[in-house]
């Protein structure tokens, strides 16, 4: 890690909130923000667009060699994934997108091939780096680290309200079809994510345990704000 800047790392498994955490706690603090899951999205989204099958790792090792995939940030320091000179953001964010990163992540040889572009962005700013192997494998000597816990229950809960405030009209029955489907896809990412060989998702030893089910965005920003300041973490330009 570079010696010269600040690391915080936020982990945890999907639908947690740690983007939106990290991203608020990076604008607090005055730090850059990385979102790790951007670059495994940005192959999961290539592979759906180039019709590249996810269980054959040459292809995909292929596709990170073919294409240039970055990340960058803007003046706000907030990352985001440039694919071949093009910036991709809502693209990446679909269901089908999700489930495809999942899959190309597993392999040790995806995650050896991207980690460097992970370590080095934004490498003359402090950083707030999420993912799921931010503390352990990517930034082992980071500064402080996170991992955000929050139940299964909570999870279907506030996915199921962002859908039904993008769909206002959609009914009851359809509602519990997908709460259904969002319980079995939630568990067999968590096994998943948590079972791979090769940088699994777990918390670090040295990392504080934040539970996000029952707390306020608010509250969660301010114990990990608090306690980066108390640990005499420097502040950025905010």
């Amino acid at each position: 890690m570079n010696a010269k800047r600040t690391v915080i790392t936020i982990d945890g498994h999907a639908g947690c909130g740690k983007t939106s955490i990290s991203k608020l706690l990076a604008e607090r603090m005055g730090y850059a923000y990385l979102s790790s899951g951007g670059l495994y999205r940005a192959l999961g989204y290539l592979a759906l667009k180039t019709e590249t099958s996810r269980t054959k790792l040459p292809a995909l090792l292929a596709l990170i060699t073919q294409h240039k995939i970055e990340l960058s940030a803007g003046e706000d320091l907030v990352g985001f994934i440039v694919i071949d000179n093009e910036r991709v953001d809502a693209g990446l964010h679909t269901p089908e997108v999700s489930e495809a990163t999942s899959q190309v992540a597993v392999y040790p040889e995806v995650r050896a091939a991207l980690k460097q572009a992970q370590r080095t962005a934004f490498a003359s700013h402090n950083l707030v780096a999420e993912g799921r192997d931010m503390g352990t494998v990517v930034f082992p000597d980071a500064d402080l680290k996170f991992f955000i816990s929050v139940s299964e229950e909570v999870r279907v809960e506030r996915r199921l309200k962002q859908l039904k405030e993008k769909q206002p009209g959609i009914s009851a029955s359809e509602l519990k079809s997908l709460e259904d489907k969002m319980k079995i896809e939630i568990r067999e990412r968590d096994v998943r994510d948590s079972s791979r060989e090769t940088a699994p998702t777990k918390a670090a030893d040295d990392a504080h345990i934040v539970d996000n089910s029952t707390q306020t965005l608010t509250q969660v920003v301010d114990f990990m704000y608090h306690l980066a300041l108390s640990r005499g973490l420097p502040r950025g330009k905010v």
